[in-house]
């Protein structure tokens, strides 16, 4: 793959966000779409490494913090 430089390199980073915000919307769009019905897990949030939240196991989306008891349970799980 040929290095882009100067303007082209500006042009190519341009499409690359370009792509992204629209995988963005698509990806958001379909976990709208999603009745988040079946299985959840926890894991911490991607945005804050400390902070623990439920997640649709069927579209990844976010969807509520855990109750404590979930929480209980969750880190009891990973110190296995």
């Amino acid at each position: 793959m040929e290095k882009p430089n100067g303007s082209n390199l500006l042009n190519k980073i341009n499409q690359i966000d370009n792509k992204l915000r629209n995988l963005k919307k698509e990806k958001e769009d379909l976990q709208e779409g999603c009745k988040h019905l079946g299985e959840t897990y926890l894991a911490f949030s991607g945005d804050e490494r400390n902070s623990i939240r439920v997640y649709c196991s069927q579209c990844t989306k976010e969807i509520r913090y855990p109750n404590p008891k979930e929480v209980k349970i969750w880190l009891s799980k990973t110190k296995e």
